[in-house]
């Protein structure tokens, strides 16, 4: 697949065929504090999903998104409102209020590098 950036990469690929249930990432926010969640989305025709109440659109072409939020609960649910194949690429959540480049994990980075 390529990436937003035009070079060949991996990214999440989630089918949706029941829009019933969300995607729960459980125990992973701690109440009160402030949070922001980020991704490149794109899907393989007109869709939509939704965090913490924000409403991210979709379709053939990758977009930037992101929500700042205040955890009311441990969990972050993330809603897919329409059934169909979405791609995912560097999603993160992350403490404060602003949404930062993505960079791989310093285990995740060879080491001959």
């Amino acid at each position: 697949m390529t990436d937003p950036y035009g070079k060949a990469s991996e990214c999440i690929q989630f089918t949706i065929d029941d829009i019933a249930d969300p995607f729960m990432l459980n125990d992973i926010m701690t109440i009160g504090r402030q949070y922001t969640f980020s991704l490149w989305l794109m899907s393989d025709s007109e869709a939509s999903l939704s965090v913490s109440g924000k409403t991210f659109m979709s379709n053939n072409t990758w977009g930037e998104h992101f929500v700042t939020f205040t955890a009311s609960g441990t969990d972050l649910a993330i809603n897919f409102e329409t059934v169909g194949v979405y791609y995912i690429y560097h999603p993160q959540l992350e403490i404060g209020n602003k949404a930062t480049d993505w960079t791989p994990a310093p285990e995740d980075v060879d080491a001959s590098i």
